[in-house]
């Protein structure tokens, strides 16, 4: 079976979305929680701004800057 991930991953919560990088493929994945609690549809192709954004929050809080 196909592995759910590859290699370390880290990941974000702001408000209803959670942001995930893997670490393995770097591969980013974007959720809306508020109409997708399941994380089944992946927002990351639509909404390239926002990961943008959650990718810089999410090296600013590793950094611990």
């Amino acid at each position: 079976s196909y592995p759910a991930r590859k290699g370390r991953m880290q990941s974000l919560f702001f408000g209803t979305r959670h942001f995930i990088l893997n670490e393995g493929d770097k591969r980013e994945e974007l959720y809306d929680l508020s109409n997708d609690f399941e994380e089944q549809r992946d927002l990351s192709s639509t909404a390239p701004a926002e990961i943008r954004k959650f990718s810089a929050m999410l090296q600013k809080a590793i950094s611990g800057r």
